[in-house]
């Protein structure tokens, strides 16, 4: 399994994780197509650091998912780029191998 298609399994099971727990959930990617040099590439950018963009009638909440552990401080790095009010939640991902529960570094 390559690692884009591992970090698109971990994304989908921490959105899957989110809805059992009462949180409505979307993708925050935004994926395009790009030409260079006459070949076509998929672009693909995470909107203000999040992969996930998650709400639940009482707080807003931007989830960076990861499929390494070491990248987690990458994910609180990305967050810092970004001038977000108090008031809204930020939340880095890991899941480990067969756990139930994720991993969470809230920021």
């Amino acid at each position: 399994m390559n690692k884009r298609a591992k970090g698109n399994r971990e994304k989908l099971k921490t959105k899957k994780w989110l809805e059992s727990k009462g949180w409505y959930v979307e993708n925050s990617e935004v994926n395009k197509v790009c030409f260079f040099g006459g070949k076509t590439m998929a672009v693909h950018k995470d909107l203000l650091g999040s992969d996930l963009l998650a709400i639940n009638g009482e707080d807003i909440l931007f989830v960076q998912s990861k499929s390494n552990p070491s990248d987690i401080s990458s994910g609180v790095k990305e967050f810092s780029k970004y001038p977000f009010p108090k008031s809204v939640k930020r939340w880095v991902v890991y899941w480990k191998t067969r756990d139930k529960e994720p991993t969470i570094r809230i920021i």
